[in-house]
């Protein structure tokens, strides 16, 4: 039988800050990495990785874990075994599908648009309708948003922007 050299310690885990750091990413990406690394190797409890360990473990993340979630636990095993030269052993990032159409429950209701205006009449927010058109947005200093109207209320039903602006 042959040993496996593929056991995770801290000293690799060291290198492997380090080389994040001199590749210059930001502190909060490097912690973020070097934690879903430890959860691996809570996971692991000194067994060696193999390619059949490391997909059950993202089975079992993605029984706790959203699967975006799981996908950022991935990238950073998968960057860490690059780091380390064990590139056979790195695992497919979960694919997610996207919604391609907003649920009706998340669109505002009539009332509910109704209720929001008022809000922003109340404080004193002065809100517009205008077009998503780049050149009516440049200089305006109006934080904007883009949303979706539905034509029962009377908008029109093309992509249009909200102006918001305290006075």
């Amino acid at each position: 039988m042959t040993t496996n050299p593929y056991i995770l310690d801290f000293e690799q885990l060291f290198r492997y800050a380090v080389y994040l750091h001199d590749k210059e990413k930001a502190t909060a990406t490097v912690q973020k990495y070097i934690q879903d690394i430890k959860v691996l190797m809570r996971y692991q409890k000194g067994k060696p990785l193999t390619k059949r360990q490391l997909i059950l473990w993202k089975e079992d993340l993605l029984q706790q874990y959203a699967a975006a979630s799981v996908n950022t636990m991935i990238a950073a095993i998968n960057s860490f075994l690059e780091f380390m030269g064990w590139d056979h052993l790195k695992v497919q990032r979960v694919r997610v599908q996207r919604n391609l159409f907003c649920f009706a429950k998340k669109e505002l209701g009539k009332m509910e648009y109704c209720r929001l205006v008022q809000a922003a009449q109340d404080k004193k927010i002065r809100v517009s309708r205008w077009s998503s058109r780049p050149s009516a947005q440049r200089g305006s200093g109006y934080q904007s948003y883009n949303i979706s109207r539905r034509k029962p209320f009377g908008l029109d039903t093309h992509r249009s922007a909200v102006k918001v602006n305290a006075d």
